[in-house]
């Protein structure tokens, strides 16, 4: 009988042990209900075709009207000779379903995860950022070798 007790005792111990399953944030679809009224999300992506001067920059702007959730896509060129010459070359608005909502959230969630990683910042390279209005969330990344494409399968993403 001590036998069988200290095996039952043992099991029960390997059981409570034993680490679940545990459910990832990219499986979570964010609401966001925190942006109503004048609130937004804004996500950035400044990019460094002209060298340390930078280049480009790209914008969505997460808001709410009327109950729905819009994103704002900008995108604006600069010519590397005339830096203040920054012209407005795609701007529109989409009404987000939960596929983009689940996109966003997977890209906010991989921002932070690169935020985290990121190491001593060069003068050229890429910029991403997220932050609310009123400073809530506020990410950055600084990526010099152009290898993440967070940003732009976001925007392939919400093309869809």
């Amino acid at each position: 009988m001590n036998k069988a007790y200290y095996l039952l005792i043992a099991i029960l111990i390997i059981s409570c042990n034993r680490k679940q399953p545990e459910t990832k944030n990219s499986e979570k679809v964010a609401d966001f209900e925190n942006i109503v009224g004048a609130g937004y999300l804004k996500l950035t992506a400044d990019y460094d075709e002209c060298g340390e001067w930078g280049g480009h920059h790209e914008e969505i702007k997460i808001i709410r009207k009327e109950k729905k959730l819009f994103a704002e896509i900008t995108k604006d060129s600069v010519d590397c000779k005339h830096l203040e010459s920054r012209k407005v070359v795609e701007k529109k608005r989409i009404e987000l379903n939960e596929i983009h909502r689940k996109a966003i959230s997977d890209y906010l969630h991989e921002l932070l995860n690169k935020s985290l990683e990121e190491q001593i910042p060069y003068h050229a390279g890429q910029w991403y950022s997220a932050g609310t209005i009123d400073s809530t969330l506020v990410l950055n990344y600084h990526e010099g070798g152009n290898q993440w494409k967070g940003f732009l399968k976001l925007k392939e993403k919400l093309s869809k």
